[in-house]
């Protein structure tokens, strides 16, 4: 007969999926990689951006949400968003989420000691009944989760280089991989949008695990943008 789990073990089982899944103590954990070329320096925190939509979109009213989102983080930093002509820079992005890895691991499991009566000798040799206390013991449980990789590209492209050659040039890209419980990619791109726009013109030269709480008050913000 299988025994129910007690409200501790449950606790303690939902709290050890939340650290498997990427979202401790309500957090969104993610990994980014920001790419500067050294051929092309920098733009001004206060640059004039262009953010082109993907036409082809599977949802398009998502990607031009994507879009204001992105825009309303640069305006934040200072930057002017203006029209193609006027731009120089053009900001393109993509995103998405698809299956992470299968999380497995062993969760400990306390049962306490169980308190009986049993007969013993003194030492006149008579039959006494006493109260004792039996050890507790730790057992350990198999959980498996199935996590979401959700990630965010954006790419910041020369538009002088692209109206002249029609030649693509990118003078900055940020990569940004998360891994949680969580498929809700609307909701998640607004930790990721904030995460990775932070890394504005930076070269990392590795991946940075960046971890945002869910009351982010930048992320919250883009929130309001989807409302």
């Amino acid at each position: 007969m299988r025994r129910g789990v007690s409200k501790n073990a449950g606790l303690a089982i939902l709290a050890g999926l939340l650290v498997l899944a990427g979202c401790v103590a309500g957090r969104v954990d993610m990994s980014v990689t920001g790419y500067l070329n050294p051929k092309a320096p920098a733009g001004p925190a206060g640059g004039k951006f262009y953010v082109t939509p993907n036409d082809e979109a599977p949802n398009q009213l998502l990607d031009a949400e994507v879009a204001r989102k992105i825009e309303a983080v640069l305006r934040g930093k200072g930057g002017q968003i203006v029209s193609r002509a006027e731009a120089a820079y053009v900001i393109s992005y993509d995103y998405g989420v698809g299956p992470g890895p299968t999380v497995t691991r062993s969760l400990p499991r306390y049962q306490p000691g169980e308190v009986a009566t049993v007969p013993v000798r003194d030492a006149s040799g008579r039959v006494v009944w006493v109260t004792v206390t039996t050890p507790g013991r730790t057992t350990y449980e198999t959980y498996s989760q199935v996590t979401h990789r959700r990630w965010l590209i954006v790419r910041v492209l020369d538009a002088r280089k692209l109206d002249q050659s029609n030649r693509t040039e990118a003078v900055w890209v940020g990569d940004t991989v998360s891994i949680g419980a969580s498929s809700d990619l609307r909701t998640t791109l607004n930790y990721l949008i904030v995460g990775t726009l932070d890394r504005l013109w930076t070269d990392t030269g590795e991946a940075l695990e960046v971890s945002l709480p869910l009351d982010d008050p930048a992320a919250l913000q883009l929130k309001q943008v989807s409302q």
